[in-house]
């Protein structure tokens, strides 16, 4: 059992990694399989949703999420089935990225990328399965006891939604660790009787949270800042604003390539008038 969580957790890296790095060095690539709100919701590229966490940033964001998933992989193998680590996995993915997309859903530029919400649901699982353990940093070689840990991530990831602090994807954390806990207390049942105090310290808050998100969201939902993928503000000021643009214009042109201008919808075509203008001012 822990042997074949392993080795799909392998395969999850190599996979990632091949494209990650055809992401970076395409940004027609990047383009098409990154999360972007415009083009699930208005396109219905609901695939983007799975494929934006195989793609990263750059190296050391790749380096960090996989090094997390196969550390904690192999202690969640040791009490979950390999088809039960792929439905945590998926299942996080998923989820941090939809709640990824409700903060944001009034922001169709926002774009986002990497594997968070899928690494944060094994990494919740684990701290479910083993509240005991410790969670080290590289300033902190000692840790953390992993039931604090969790806490302060769910904390730490509520105020960043709401602050939009870094280039750092807190929706898809919180989205993730929530899925991470709650996936992991129905298919391992007895750890809802194992650890009540630990699940109620996780799930209250973000229940909190979400039930304000949904109710009054003028408190804790993120205002008009946002960040675009790989660091990049879509509505910033210099190069990066532009070098988001004109990756947007590829991908539109690509689509034109591959299937003509009747391929682009109505708001495409205008879309493709309005970068082509902007990209042309000085």
């Amino acid at each position: 059992m822990e042997q074949a969580v392993e080795a799909f957790a392998v395969v999850l890296i190599v996979a990632s990694g091949i494209f990650t790095f055809r992401g970076l060095g395409s940004r027609v690539f990047l383009e098409r399989h990154l999360f972007h709100v415009r083009r699930i919701l208005d396109d219905r590229q609901y695939l983007r949703l799975v494929t934006s966490g195989f793609l990263h940033a750059n190296i050391a964001h790749f380096a960090f999420n996989m090094f997390a998933l196969y550390s904690f992989s192999q202690g969640v193998g040791t009490v979950m089935g390999i088809l039960d680590f792929v439905a945590l996995y998926f299942g996080s993915l998923v989820a941090g990225n939809l709640l990824a997309l409700y903060v944001h859903r009034d922001h169709p530029d926002y774009r986002a990328l990497g594997a968070s919400g899928a690494v944060s649901g094994v990494i919740f699982a684990s701290i479910l399965m083993f509240p005991d353990g410790r969670i080290g940093f590289l300033l902190m070689p000692m840790g953390m006891p992993s039931w604090l840990f969790g806490i302060l991530f769910i904390l730490i990831s509520i105020y960043g939604i709401r602050s939009q602090a870094g280039m750092i994807g807190h929706e898809a954390h919180l989205g993730g660790a929530i899925a991470g806990v709650l996936i992991s207390a129905a298919l391992v049942p007895r750890l809802i009787a194992l650890r009540p105090l630990l699940l109620a310290a996780l799930l209250v808050p973000a229940a909190v949270y979400l039930y304000l998100l949904a109710q009054h969201p003028r408190l804790v939902r993120a205002g008009t800042a946002y960040r675009g993928a790989g660091g990049d503000r879509p509505n910033g000021a210099g190069g990066a604003a532009r070098r988001t643009m004109r990756g947007e214009l590829d991908g539109l042109l690509d689509k034109m390539n591959r299937e003509g201008i009747d391929g682009l919808s109505r708001r495409e075509r205008a879309r493709l008038h309005d970068l082509s203008r902007r990209l042309r001012e000085p």
